[in-house]
């Protein structure tokens, strides 16, 4: 009967690594996953700016995604817990602190546009606050 037990406590055991080695697997899957998806956003982000500043003549383009402004582990899609624009690529801007910047719903000029779900139009935006 001893022999069996300890056949049996090493079969467990592989199990067990087995079920580890799967377990790793899979995370480093999720892992190449989500890389993978940020790299083709940030791809999609800079095409779209440099086509839309080849097809437009403003200093500045910018492309921005809805991001979650929750407390809930990532990824959060919850459609309500969106409430936050995430910058991913700026074209033309002078700082590099742009891409990366999350704005509030209605802070920005960005923030408007979440907010309303309209486009916003600031003729005098160049002039900055002091200016309008």
């Amino acid at each position: 009967m001893g022999a069996r037990t300890a056949q049996a406590s090493v079969a467990a055991e592989a199990r067990r690594a087995a079920a580890a080695d799967i377990n790793l697997l899979r995370r480093a899957d999720a892992a190449g996953q989500r890389l993978f998806r940020e790299l083709v956003v940030s791809r999609i982000a800079w095409s779209t700016v440099s086509e839309a500043s080849r097809l437009i003549a403003v200093d500045v383009v910018a492309f921005s995604l809805r991001a979650p402004g929750c407390a809930h582990p990532p990824p959060c899609n919850l459609h309500h817990c969106l409430s936050r624009l995430e910058m991913k690529a700026v074209l033309g801007n002078r700082g590099p602190r742009l891409p990366g910047l999350k704005l509030a719903s209605g802070g920005g000029v960005g923030g408007r546009v979440l907010a309303t779900g309209k486009p916003v139009e600031v003729p005098t935006y160049g002039l900055g606050p002091r200016g309008r």
